[in-house]
């Protein structure tokens, strides 16, 4: 069992290749934590960051990214308002 953790999940791709990584290192059950929540949309302050489409967790269940990145299971960081 591994458990990943990264500062963010933007597009996914990254996040998808190191969940490869940890399988092919032997892990049966792979969990991926991001110390962020979910980026839904373009930061309109004048971050360069990709487009609104490009973004993983646009229009996106917790569930399905986790099936997009092949993690077992997704763990965000929740904002306490």
């Amino acid at each position: 069992m591994f458990l990943l953790i990264d500062d963010s999940i933007v597009r996914g791709t990254t996040s998808r290749e190191i969940v490869e990584m940890a399988r092919k290192a032997g892990a049966n059950k792979v969990y991926f934590a991001s110390a962020a929540p979910p980026v839904r949309y373009q930061n309109v302050y004048g971050i360069d960051m990709a487009a609104t489409e490009e973004l993983i967790a646009h229009q996106r269940s917790e569930e399905q990214i986790a099936d997009f990145i092949g993690a077992d299971w997704l763990i965000y960081q929740t904002l306490m308002i």
